[in-house]
């Protein structure tokens, strides 16, 4: 009898023992939970830029926030996401250390954009147009960023840093701006205007890095410089994606064959003088440099503007076909002919119909 109640007070005591245990668990866990909802430094008030990019998933965003040490834990910052239901909304937001998780996602949901500035870098911009943009949206000068570009330690530390930059070809002399054709175009996120010229080209590289990874560019027989030089003049000559993906196919078997590309677009760039500004003279569009597919055989010595992911995509996916000639008419519709001389007709057709460009003969 007595050995019974001692093993009756035994079995009750390791319930008791296993009861505490999980008490004790479950507190901790909860103590946890609580604890990762608080801010990571209440003293750390520094600024920090989150970018909510559209499409992204509340675990994607956890990360990022745990990347930047704005939370403590992906995990907790899901649950209390999911259990208090926010909207989060995508944008531009400076938080800091000294935010809770709640302040945090109240801040997310808000929809309140703490950007102070939005850089758009058009597909299809030069490096012109690029400069501009950069130095009347920040404090940087049009001297800051043209130093940069011919500063040659930065230009090999590019070269180090990303597969797709070969110094060598990026900083020829006859190449007009290093980096053309390397920045990728988008909307880019900044909070000061004190944002230096190569905080903003490094968004731009890392963002083509990204770009041309997606594409599987490695897998392509051409060096990155030249797919970026085809894509950059297949942006300006072709509008639509077939056109374009045409165009490189043409393109490929004119240098196969040892033959000009004659495209238009390179003669202005040559010559520095934009599609829209004025039509060329006879004499400019036989200028010698080597941008002038006109006059030189092959690709030009670089990009000639900031070409899109679809026409950098075409480069890698040409279209095979027997068209040997093509021309644009003034409202940029594209017209492939076999022969010179249904070229000609086209053309002929075109100016009858008053949609060719009237170039001066002198």
């Amino acid at each position: 009898m007595e050995t019974r109640t001692r093993l009756k007070i035994k079995k009750k005591s390791i319930i008791l023992l296993i009861l505490a245990i999980i008490v004790i668990v479950g507190l901790s866990l909860v103590l946890k939970y609580y604890n990762d909802l608080q801010p990571v430094n209440k003293q750390e008030k520094k600024n920090i830029e989150f970018v909510l990019k559209p499409g992204m998933t509340a675990k994607q965003v956890a990360e990022e926030l745990k990347n930047k040490q704005l939370i403590k834990s992906r995990s907790s910052f899901m649950f209390y996401l999911k259990t208090k239901n926010f909207r989060l909304k995508s944008g531009s937001y400076n938080l800091n250390k000294s935010m809770s998780v709640k302040d945090i996602l109240t801040k997310l949901a808000s929809g309140k954009n703490d950007a102070v500035v939005l850089l758009k870098f058009l597909e299809g911009w030069d490096m012109d147009q690029v400069i501009k943009e950069i130095t009347s949206k920040t404090n940087n000068t049009k001297e800051d960023i043209l130093k940069l570009l011919k500063d040659k330690d930065y230009l090999k530390e590019l070269e180090r840093k990303y597969d797709f930059i070969n110094f060598d070809k990026i900083s020829d002399k006859d190449v007009r701006y290093s980096l053309e054709g390397y920045l990728f175009p988008d909307t880019y996120h900044i909070d000061s205007k004190n944002i230096t010229v190569k905080e903003i080209f490094k968004m731009m590289l890392d963002k083509m890095e990204k770009e041309l990874k997606s594409l599987n560019i490695s897998s392509s027989s051409l060096l990155p410089h030249e797919v970026l030089t085809m894509a950059s003049i297949i942006e300006k000559e072709g509008k639509s994606y077939e056109d374009r993906q045409k165009m490189v196919d043409l393109f490929n078997r004119r240098i196969a064959s040892n033959t000009s590309l004659g495209s238009d677009v390179t003669s202005y760039y040559g010559l520095g003088i934009k599609l829209n500004e004025r039509e060329l003279t006879k004499a400019e569009y036989n200028a010698k440099n080597k941008y002038n597919t006109r006059v030189i055989k092959g690709l030009p010595i670089g990009p000639i503007c900031m070409p899109s992911k679809s026409s950098i995509k075409a480069v890698l996916n040409p279209i095979k076909h027997d068209n040997l000639y093509f021309v644009s008419d003034k409202y940029g519709k594209i017209y492939f002919s076999k022969t010179q001389a249904e070229q000609d007709r086209v053309i002929a057709n075109l100016k009858k119909e008053g949609k060719w460009f009237i170039h001066d003969n002198k």
